[in-house]
């Protein structure tokens, strides 16, 4: 009877455990909300180079469950190193990216492309009459926007969950670093790209915990090879609803092109209105 009772309280411990994650961890939510809303250094892209934002959710907070960062500016010489040590409060900001339409970059509305050369044109006809060749879809010229990048999009296509999912875990357990590392090795996209989905990583355990561990049964199966060679994961499946809503958005707009708008097909079954035909793979 006391043995059972101790494996009960343990289970019931690691439950609790397990449902705090999202709640007292922050998966460096704040410095990424603070970086994207302010323009800071690393993945998302600065306005001023001369100064590194931060961000912090106090443990007060975090135990009262209040979604907030409080964001500061270090000033900083060549190269990144500080030059004085001194900091200036930029404010409070909402933890948590706000939801967008799902779709982002639009671009069954929106035939605006990135060219070869890094620039953001109209459209694919404008690039082409600039002598570009059109790179991919969308508004956004990011860290991702390069041939290389672009291309494994492709290489990746279809085995993305089997190939990136031990990395997203690997966040999980051992953080940014370790997932940094999983990325390079596995697949090895730039080193700014591969911080790009790192920091992707860190934007869904935030936002998308439960949906991504706990109802990601597709997902799951296909990270395990469970799946079935014609299994294709609706776009419905909520761990991809919830990252579309929350984490897509300022995925493009730092990282530049995901693979829909790369043009390129995965196992998620698209609507074709979302899948770039303006690109370097069309």
């Amino acid at each position: 009877m006391t043995s059972s009772r101790t494996c009960g309280a343990i289970v019931a411990l690691l439950a609790m455990l397990f449902a705090s994650l999202p709640l007292l961890f922050d998966f460096d939510q704040c410095n990424r909300s603070c970086k994207y809303h302010f323009g800071g250094l690393r993945t998302y892209r600065s306005k001023d180079p001369h100064q590194q934002i931060t961000g912090f959710w106090t443990l007060t907070d975090r135990v009262q469950g209040i979604q907030r960062c409080f964001c500061e500016a270090t000033a900083t010489a060549k190269g990144g190193v500080p030059s004085d040590g001194r900091t200036r409060q930029l404010g409070d900001i909402p933890r948590l990216m706000p939801e967008e339409e799902l779709g982002h970059p639009y671009i069954w509305r929106d035939p605006s492309v990135c060219g070869l050369d890094g620039k953001v044109y109209k459209s694919g006809q404008e690039a082409r009459a600039r002598g570009v060749k059109p790179l991919h879809c969308g508004p956004h010229c990011g860290e991702c926007s390069t041939e290389h990048d672009v291309r494994q999009y492709q290489q990746i296509g279809q085995d993305a969950a089997k190939v990136i999912g031990p990395c997203i875990l690997s966040y999980l357990v051992g953080g940014a670093y370790l997932d940094s590392l999983c990325m390079a090795s596995r697949a090895k996209f730039t080193p700014a790209c591969n911080d790009c989905w790192v920091e992707d990583h860190g934007c869904l355990a935030s936002h998308c915990f439960y949906d991504c561990v706990l109802k990601a049964k597709q997902h799951w199966n296909r990270f395990l090879g469970m799946n079935k060679p014609e299994d294709r994961t609706e776009d419905s499946d909520a761990c991809l609803v919830c990252m579309e809503k929350f984490c897509s958005a300022p995925f493009i707009r730092t990282c530049g092109v995901n693979r829909r708008s790369a043009g390129v097909r995965t196992d998620i079954d698209r609507d074709p209105k979302q899948i770039c035909k303006e690109g370097i793979l069309s």
